[in-house]
């Protein structure tokens, strides 16, 4: 949770814009999503052994595309 936390006041506090890391790893779960290797509920296994996470660091960033990708289909109105 505290790294969630961080995450979202950091993005916050440059004035929205994702930081390279985030956009780095977005667009990897983008691509795993794309080439379905797992569900995206265990996603985070890949995040951490790929860029060498913590468990729970792996898990929230996992949380945050998750909910980026449900505020996008919002906002196409699906």
């Amino acid at each position: 949770m505290l790294i969630l936390i961080n995450v979202v006041i950091n993005f916050q506090k440059q004035g929205g814009k994702m930081r390279d890391l985030d956009k780095e790893v977005f667009q990897y779960l983008d691509d795993l999503r794309d080439a379905g290797f797992c569900n995206m509920y265990g996603a985070w296994r890949w995040l951490r052994d790929d860029f060498d996470m913590y468990p729970e660091q792996a898990r929230d960033f996992v949380a945050e595309w998750m909910k980026d990708k449900k505020l996008n289909a919002r906002e196409l109105g699906i």
